[in-house]
């Protein structure tokens, strides 16, 4: 039987959460299903994206592939070992980033003095822990920062160490939960480029990473898998995702104005129609024969808008045809 570097089998979690009143008899509890009998297979050197809205159950997985959860039921095996019941190997086989994990590293020791501590709680020697520290901190642009205190540090260098802290023990496997959250776009853009080329490419890393950043996964992964309610409701290649949706188009519209996007649907030959924060995408076989239309519409109540471009779909948007809903929105954490 092939081994498979993250094996996930039938698993299942379930938590109860509490609300209302501190006294007892006024609380209400509410079950939530946060993985349903879910399955996966990740191939050895691949990037996989694990891609879904708040609540979805993403973390709730990582949290059990790193042994920091236990499952209510099902089998996952991090390189071979049982992660409930071979933890300690497991722990040993790989590398992660957790939810930012801004608080990962002791803030009263140097970034330095992090990295060396957890390479030898990995079983570094010393010279072995310091060099590789002094190597990751070059890395992360942080050398002149080294001998400084961690509580000292801005969030986006705490999230730079605690990213150096999954590598430090050089790991087959990493697990990567919003690696890029808080960091600077352009050291992002870097540090995408150094998980692709060195940590893939010539380190042959497997790699499991959760995002919000569509391009981010589109960039990185090998295959994608959509997760929503607890289950994978696809998986395949990011290009394969989009095939799903490549007969339409989407025009994106930035406005000055909130508005009632409503009135767009109405328009002939508009498909449907997402609201984002700051902006609309509408989604049509043919963005020619609608423009005028979408533009009459907006003049009609005296919209100004900021930027309009017509694009192709993206991972979000076949994620919202499978679901109807956005990777955005909100529900209970898990």
């Amino acid at each position: 039987m092939q081994e498979f570097p993250i094996y996930v089998s039938k698993i299942s979690k379930k938590f109860v959460k509490t609300r209302g009143s501190r006294f007892k008899r006024d609380r209400e509890k509410k079950t939530i299903q946060a993985l349903d009998r879910l399955d996966l297979r990740i191939h050895e050197g691949e990037i996989f994206g694990l891609l879904g809205p708040n609540g979805a159950g993403k973390t709730t997985l990582v949290k059990i592939l790193t042994t920091i959860v236990i499952p209510d039921s099902g089998i996952a095996k991090i390189n071979g070992f049982d992660v409930v019941k071979e933890s300690r190997q497991a722990r040993a086989s790989f590398g992660a980033t957790i939810g930012g994990g801004e608080r990962s590293t002791y803030w009263k020791m140097t970034g330095q003095e992090n990295l060396i501590f957890f390479g030898r709680m990995y079983g570094l020697t010393k010279n072995e822990a310091k060099n590789r520290a002094i190597h990751l901190l070059d890395q992360m642009q942080l050398t002149d920062k080294a001998h400084e205190r961690v509580e000292n540090y801005s969030t986006g260098m705490k999230m730079k160490v605690n990213f150096a802290r999954s590598l430090i023990s050089n790991a087959p496997i990493l697990i990567f939960d919003e690696p890029t959250l808080g960091l600077d776009p352009s050291f992002a853009r870097g540090l995408r480029l150094y998980i692709k080329n060195v940590l893939q490419k010539e380190g042959g890393k497997t790699i499991l990473l959760t995002t919000h950043y569509m391009a981010e996964a589109d960039q990185l992964s090998d295959r994608v898998a959509l997760i929503d309610n607890g289950k994978i409701i696809d998986l395949s290649t990011p290009d394969e995702l989009k095939l799903q949706i490549k007969e339409q188009e989407v025009i994106k519209i930035k406005t000055t104005d909130s508005f009632s996007y409503e009135s767009l649907e109405d328009v002939p030959g508009v498909l449907e129609v997402h609201r984002h924060d700051d902006y609309v995408r509408i989604h049509t076989p043919d963005s020619s024969q609608i423009m005028l239309s979408v533009l009459e519409k907006l003049k009609e109540k005296n919209i100004t808008i900021k930027s309009i471009n017509v694009e192709t779909p993206t991972l979000e948007d076949a994620f919202i045809k499978l679901t109807g809903r956005g990777l955005t929105d909100i529900k209970e954490d898990s």
